[in-house]
């Protein structure tokens, strides 16, 4: 049973720790890509390897010792420990007894801590947990999610390279590193090794489900908090969760899911699901993918438009640039490690044709995928004489670079222009609805095209 006042310092006094894990560790597995075709940026992806367990449908049960199936066939089974040699009875020896009741992945000892875990071949790319603070009880309202590593391949001398927190109000991110014996949790890179406020007051709800996410490329982890939080994805890097699963040669890494509580008194915190994608997660510094940009084309004269980026590997910082003069990025939103929110606005007179779109993370590693600037339409004066006040007259444009599903604007008060009736590359039919009150004379036609290429012509239309 591990002492309630030295459970409580493993997030709140880290430095108060002077011994901390021990990890389970297996020998690593390789894996093969399998490429699955090019995406619509013209990017080759490999197929993910996946690993899941959903407790939800699975009743009661005991979870160590269960074994599933990763999405290429391979074994995986839960194995309990408790991460420090002071404090565990034998190797890897743990009385916090977790197990699935009623859906749930909880400890069934009121006295002590549950520490499940799953050895993974490497640091994943990704991985998901689904997870709840119960509302019953007096203690703390915490989840911890670790990854182990084994520093020489004895099983004895470990570290945690990364180590989060998720509380009701605020949350953690801190690593343990060692060279000889086990030191204290500290901060994960730029994070402090105390806990950190949620963004705007944000707090978790009791009994509720909640998923957090965790992206890695390289040293660098970006974490996605549930939106209740009121926090943007957070990025942080540390060497750490590279170096912590090679020092020694002893391989694979120990993902853990551990609960806050000690006593009888307080709250069952617990799981309800794990999703992770296996495969490296370029420790030596990997880089972004991108597989497909939507919509990989803007027109001359799009003004703030939205372009998201989506792929693996983006890092919160990240920096987007499309290449060549008159096509800015007016806006870049990170989102998640998959996908990249721009907004843009093309320049009337920037060149048209190809062109290309790069996301720059802060380490400086880069992906590139296509981008297109099209041409604008260019309306020409009506062939229609006039349009009547008073009346809805069907008028046709000419022009050039005209595409379905344009929209057609009169500049104008007391006089508008509905939905196009026949469109084609070089003549738009539309009509034209001019109040009584309308002045007589010339007016001004703007035409946009859907990838928001936008062209005019002024004195286009007569109204008399």
């Amino acid at each position: 049973m591990i002492p309630v006042n030295r459970r409580k310092a493993l997030f709140l006094a880290a430095d108060a720790l002077a011994g901390l894990v021990v990890a389970k560790v297996s020998s690593s597995r390789s894996r093969t890509s399998v490429t699955t075709g090019t995406g619509a940026a013209g990017v080759t992806a490999a197929a993910a390897v996946t690993l899941a367990d959903d407790f939800t449908p699975l009743g009661t049960r005991e979870i160590i010792n269960r074994t599933i199936q990763d999405s290429a066939g391979a074994p995986y089974t839960w194995t309990q420990l408790y991460p420090s040699p002071a404090w565990r009875q034998g190797p890897f020896f743990s009385t916090g007894n977790p197990g699935i009741v009623e859906g749930k992945l909880i400890r069934r000892d009121p006295t002590s801590a549950m520490y499940p875990g799953l050895v993974l071949p490497d640091v994943p790319s990704h991985w998901e947990v689904d997870f709840f603070l119960d509302p019953v009880g007096t203690g703390g309202r915490s989840v911890f999610i670790h990854l182990f590593a084994d520093t020489d391949g004895t099983k004895s001398t470990s570290e945690i390279p990364l180590h989060v927190v998720i509380g009701q109000q605020s949350f953690g991110v801190k690593a343990v590193s060692t060279v000889a014996g086990e030191t204290a949790l500290t901060g994960f890179g730029s994070a402090p090794a105390t806990n950190i406020r949620y963004d705007n007051n944000g707090a978790l709800q009791l009994g509720v489900r909640y998923t957090v996410k965790f992206d890695v490329v390289g040293d660098t982890v970006t974490i996605t908090f549930p939106a209740a939080t009121n926090t943007t994805p957070k990025s942080y890097t540390d060497s750490r969760l590279r170096t912590a699963r090679h020092p020694g040669g002893g391989p694979g890494v120990f993902l853990v899911l551990e609960d806050e509580a000690d006593l009888a008194n307080e709250p069952y915190n617990g799981f309800y699901a794990v999703r992770i994608t296996l495969g490296s997660s370029g420790g030596g510094g990997g880089s972004p993918t991108i597989s497909s940009v939507v919509p990989a084309a803007r027109g001359q004269g799009a003004k703030n438009l939205p372009v998201d980026v989506t792929g693996t590997g983006f890092v919160a910082g990240a920096a987007v640039a499309i290449s060549g003069t008159g096509v800015t990025v007016v806006s870049n939103t990170f989102v998640s490690a998959s996908t990249i929110a721009l907004k843009v606005t093309v320049a009337a007179s920037a060149a048209t044709g190809a062109r290309t779109l790069t996301v720059t993370n802060p380490d400086g590693s880069t992906a590139s995928a296509p981008f297109t600037v099209t041409p604008k339409p260019l309306p020409t004066a009506s062939a229609t004489p006039s349009a009547p006040r008073g009346s809805t007259t069907s008028v046709t444009i000419p022009g050039k670079n005209f595409v379905s599903g344009l929209t057609v604007k009169v500049v104008g008060a007391g006089i508008s222009a509905g939905a196009p009736t026949s469109v084609s590359s070089t003549s738009i039919t539309v009509p034209v609805t001019v109040q009584s009150t309308a002045a007589a004379g010339a007016y001004k036609v703007t035409v946009t095209n859907p990838d928001g290429g936008k062209g005019s012509r002024a004195s286009c239309l007569t109204v008399t």
